[in-house]
């Protein structure tokens, strides 16, 4: 019998790493509870993201979670770029491609200074402060600036998102879950749909109107291509950037040499050390996969249409690909990239605006924050799809 990779224990998610290798150093691969195979090697996640017989995960991602067609979230999913493979997803991804230009990515880096550097001197008189409670406001006000949208809209569609969106991708989903995201999805959608038609008729420079403008070879976005792309990046940029950016503050107040490294040169280092929170704490705990045909991988046999999972932490922390993996360090290579964005034809689409905001976050935590450290010790919440600390106290000392 294959090893069990237990993710149904809260133990594991508190601490995953040493049962990840454990378990990727002497038996390669694993299983779920549910007993899907489990990718833990670094070659072997290559390969397979590499690999024409493989692809993304579509639909049967959440059909396995209970959704069916009709429901709003369903039907989002349909067009998500993540879900698509082959020449669909070609297209959603060039003609999105023509629109998130670098100038847009780049403008997001005043702006995330501006506001982490804010938040450090609005707490400076007391010190202290839950960084995973107040952080999530620093991104979503970047992908404000990023998007060039209104605030009442981006707002509204902030609201509507909140609370219900990765939890529906989560290995443990209720029924109460699918109800609340059916509901948030079929809302989000609705008023999207309408910022679509607004953009349409009254033409704006920003991002939304781009999307509507692009064209490749006589294509464009369908108007429920456009609402899903637009979720999909306003979304992603702000749950998973406010996780990573929640992780840049706990892993520097656990390695203050390292912080103090960084802080001698923030701009030199700022870039190796946002590529080693990438790969020391990732947002994503797995990246759901399938076979498209019969293959054999990793060792292992699988049939076509057979799901397969990607633990990220394996490949992330895997000694063939980086020396002392369990050791925080921000002077690693930071062009040997972990899988954190993933690789192949669904590398993250928003990577670039990520990294531009972590980096900025984590200059600015070694320009402002002296003696920066933890008040309590944060616990990783349990079968979860996007990895979220219950707090993240620290204490700090402003630097003006």
């Amino acid at each position: 019998m294959p090893p069990v990779i237990p993710l149904d224990e809260d133990a594991y998610w508190a601490d995953p790493y040493p049962i990840i290798a454990e378990l990727r150093d002497r038996h390669r691969t694993a299983v779920t509870p549910e007993g899907m195979k489990a990718i833990l090697r670094w070659s072997d996640a290559e390969e397979i993201k590499k690999r024409p017989e493989f692809e993304n995960e579509g639909l049967e991602y959440i059909e396995k979670r209970g959704f069916k067609p009709g429901d709003p979230l369903y039907e989002w999913r349909r067009h998500s770029i993540g879900a698509l493979n082959g020449a669909d997803h070609r297209r959603i991804r060039s003609l999105a491609s023509r629109a998130l230009t670098p100038r847009s990515v780049e403008k997001v880096r005043p702006v995330t200074r501006e506001h982490v550097r804010s938040l450090l001197e609005r707490h400076a008189e007391a010190g202290e402060f839950d960084v995973r409670k107040e952080i999530t406001a620093i991104p979503f006000m970047s992908v404000v600036s990023f998007l060039d949208i209104e605030m009442d809209e981006a707002a509204t569609i902030g609201q509507q998102m909140a609370g219900a969106g990765a939890e529906a991708f989560g290995p443990n989903v209720t029924q109460e879950i699918r109800d609340r995201a059916n509901a948030t999805f079929g809302a989000l959608m609705e008023f999207v749909g309408g910022l679509v038609e607004s953009r349409r008729s009254k033409p704006r420079d920003d991002l939304l109107t781009r999307l509507i403008a692009a064209e490749e070879d006589g294509h464009r976005l369908s108007h429920d291509e456009l609402i899903v792309l637009f979720t999909n990046i306003f979304g992603g940029a702000i749950e998973t950037t406010s996780s990573m950016m929640t992780s840049t503050f706990l892993e520097f107040a656990r390695h203050p040499d390292q912080l103090e490294l960084l802080r001698q040169d923030p701009e030199g280092l700022k870039r190796g050390a946002v590529e080693e929170v990438l790969r020391y704490r990732p947002a994503f705990y797995a990246s759901g996969n399938k076979a498209n045909a019969d293959a054999e991988a990793a060792g292992l046999q699988f049939e076509v249409g057979e799901p397969l999972s990607i633990i990220i932490g394996g490949p992330n922390r895997d000694p063939t690909r980086f020396s002392d993996p369990d050791r925080f360090d921000i002077t690693r290579d930071p062009t040997i990239w972990s899988f954190t964005f993933s690789m192949g034809p669904h590398f993250c689409l928003g990577q670039a605006l990520a990294r531009a905001e972590l980096q900025e976050t984590a200059a600015v935590i070694a320009r402002h924050a002296r003696d920066l450290e933890l008040t309590a010790e944060p616990h990783w919440l349990p079968r979860v799809m996007v990895n979220h600390v219950d707090r993240c106290p620290i204490r700090y000392r402003f630097q003006p």
